[in-house]
């Protein structure tokens, strides 16, 4: 630890100053934890779309979606981590991610907005192939996912 770090922890923490940093170990563990689940739940899904769709557009989504959960377990495991070990590393790229995350989530709240019409044609095109695969080939893992 550098030199500022170790008068620091001489000093100790104050009650506010160690409640904030329980209710941030708290809750980038439930993050963490969350992101455990979803990362799960995003391969699954990728590993479904892989073996139904022919399609490689049709992995875009399912593979953005695994790499942002990446990221949220990442993020979880940061903070969780710098919080509890006062690692000042840690704790600045957990801010610097979460700043890109926040910009990231504005740049695709304007894409949705500005490309919404070939968002829902792009669904509304995969679910009615889908629908018709099922109706052809009756296949029940296939009808599962669509639902």
């Amino acid at each position: 630890p550098t030199q500022r770090n170790s008068l620091y922890l001489k000093m100790g923490l104050s009650c506010g100053e160690k409640c904030l940093r329980f209710l941030l170990i708290a809750c980038n563990l439930i993050v963490f934890l969350i992101g455990c689940v979803c990362t799960g739940y995003a391969a699954y899904l990728l590993a479904k779309v892989k073996e139904f769709m022919d399609q490689p557009v049709a992995l875009v989504v399912p593979s953005i979606i695994l790499s942002l959960t990446l990221l949220i377990l990442l993020l979880g495991f940061l903070g969780c981590c710098g919080a509890w070990n006062l690692n000042t590393c840690c704790l600045r790229t957990y801010a610097i991610l979460i700043t890109i995350l926040l910009i990231i989530e504005l740049i695709c709240g304007v894409l949705v907005f500005v490309y919404k019409a070939k968002a829902e044609k792009f669904v509304n095109d995969f679910l009615k192939e889908a629908i018709q695969d099922i109706e052809m080939t009756g296949n029940k893992d296939l009808e599962a996912m669509v639902r």
